[in-house]
Parts: structure tokens; C-alpha cells; sequence
């Protein structure tokens, strides 16, 4: 006589083995990719090389690098270590300027004295220009008091703060720099009186000021406040951004459809607000003038 045998339960434990391998795998994916964002991106500093278009009037600037940082947000998130190694960095590109897109701070002047420390040591090389970013007016966006004493510890750490001012660089490069657009105290009109025949570069921290201030006299606008969404989904995008042109995350965009050589740069930042970064590592932008 012949016995059946059923392979039935041998499947089912098969199946059941399959499935908490799975799962496993899954978990141990996701706590990888937690720990990745946490404590490993946010330190990684990439150098993005990008190239600027000089006209004939700054022609002397050609062959030259302006490097830009943004949203420093010194403060408890952010290590000193971090910011002044991010200055380092940028002093090894060499460049004849570097310029600070806003948030140098996060809400406190508490971790002043090294942030200080890293731009007087930056600033003792080459000459480094700046504008606010919203963190630098106090967790209510609009604390001036605490903007002033931002900007003239800044200035005596050899930075130049530019609030609505313009700076002749020389041969013919003119730094504007904006307060913030959420300060309310932003003076568009200062970028209008720019010599007809320089080269302007901008510094506004928020890029939803681009499209705004294109009656005005610009020809290179660099920003940041973005950080890029610090956390980018592949084939999505960033989940969250603090503008409303989301089309200007990060990157380099041509924003004027009527004159292609305007260009705007959206840098995603050196530091951080809540420590997580994913597939948006902190930038340093290397500008080299053609």
C-alpha cells in the first residue's frame, strides 16, 4: 500500500522563513539608512564645482573662485568642528572671496566665540562678504536687536555684513547684499544702484526673492535657506521645503526667461536644523569665473 505524504507544513515554514527574512532585512535597511541620515551625511562635506560666465568688465575676475557657504546655523545642533571645517575647505580652493548666504547662526548667540574664531581665521586670507539668513533675526524672524549684534560681532571677526548695501569687490565686481525677506526689512531698490556697467552678484537668502527682484539690477543671485530638503526621496524629491518656488531647491537655475545669462544658485547648506540629511550632503560651491 502506498502513503501519501504532504508536503503542506514543510511549505508553510518555508514560506514563514522567507517572510521573516524579508522582514528582517527590511528593518535592518531602514535602521542602516537611520542611522546613515543621522550621523554619518550630515558631517559629509561635498565640494560642488559649478562655473560663472564674467562679462567684459570683469574680465580681471576670469580664472578666479568665489566660494560659497550657507546656513551655517551655528549653534547646539551644530558642531564648531563642522563650521570651521567647512571654512578650511574653503580656504584650500583658494579663492579671492568667499561670501555667506545667511544663517550664520541658529536662533542663539551662544556658540558665537567659535563661529567667530572660524571666520576671523578665514577672513585673515581672503576677504569674506555676507547677508542674514531668517535664523539671524531670533526665533521670531524680525528680533533686529539681536540681527545688529550678530552682524557687528561678524564685523569684528573681519566679515563684511551687508544689510541692503552694496560693496565695489574691484575690478568690476559689486557684492549687494539683502536683509532676509522674512524680516520684513529687505530694500530691493539698493541693487538698482549699481554702476550700469558692473558685475553684480546678489546674496539674498531665500530664493523665493528671485522672481521678485527681477526688474532689478543682478546679474548672479546666490542663495541657500533651502538646504536642499535635506532629505531627498529618489524619483520624488524633497518632501519639505520652506519656499514657495519649489522649482529652486537646490542647484543652478536661469530664472529669467529674458535674459539667459542672468543665473541664480541655491546652495544646500553646511549645517542643519533637526541632524538629518539623506541623498542632500551639506555643500561647499566653488564658483571658477569663465
Amino acid at each position: 500500500m502506498t502513503v501519501a505524504v504532504s508536503n503542506a507544513p514543510s511549505r508553510k515554514l518555508f514560506t514563514r522563513r522567507r517572510l521573516f527574512k524579508a522582514a528582517l532585512a527590511t528593518f535592518a535597511g531602514a535602521a542602516g539608512a537611520g542611522v546613515y541620515a543621522r550621523y554619518i551625511e550630515p558631517r559629509r562635506l561635498s565640494i560642488v564645482q559649478q562655473e560663472l560666465t564674467a562679462p567684459a568688465v570683469a574680465s580681471a575676475w576670469r580664472g578666479k573662485r568665489i566660494v560659497q557657504l550657507s546656513d551655517l546655523h551655528a549653534g547646539p545642533e551644530v558642531s564648531a568642528t563642522h563650521i570651521d571645517r567647512a571654512f578650511r575647505l574653503a580656504l584650500e580652493l583658494e579663492p579671492a572671496l568667499i561670501v555667506v548666504t545667511g544663517d550664520w547662526v541658529n536662533h542663539t548667540l551662544s556658540t558665537l566665540p567659535s563661529l567667530l574664531a572660524s571666520v576671523r581665521a578665514a577672513a585673515a586670507k581672503t576677504p569674506v562678504y555676507g547677508s542674514l539668513g531668517n535664523h539671524d533675526y531670533g526665533p521670531s524672524w524680525r528680533d533686529m536687536v539681536m540681527a545688529d549684534d550678530l552682524a557687528r560681532a561678524l564685523e569684528t571677526g573681519g566679515a563684511n555684513v551687508l544689510r541692503n548695501r552694496l560693496a565695489f569687490v574691484g575690478d568690476g565686481l559689486c557684492v549687494a547684499g539683502l536683509e532676509d525677506l522674512w524680516s520684513g526689512m529687505m530694500r530691493p531698490a539698493i541693487l538698482d544702484e549699481a554702476p550700469a556697467d558692473a558685475w553684480v552678484i546678489a546674496l539674498s537668502h531665500n530664493p523665493d526673492t528671485c522672481l521678485d527682484l527681477l526688474s532689478r539690477r543682478w546679474d548672479v543671485m546666490m542663495s541657500g535657506h533651502t538646504h536642499g530638503g535635506q532629505v531627498v526621496v529618489p524619483f520624488v524629491g524633497p518632501p519639505i521645503l520652506p519656499i514657495h518656488d519649489r522649482q529652486f531647491a537646490a542647484g543652478m537655475f536661469r530664472p529669467d526667461p529674458r535674459n539667459g545669462s542672468r543665473v541664480l544658485y541655491v546652495n544646500r547648506g553646511i549645517g542643519h536644523l533637526m541632524k538629518v540629511r539623506f541623498n542632500c550632503t551639506p555643500e561647499i560651491t566653488c564658483f571658477t569665473i569663465r
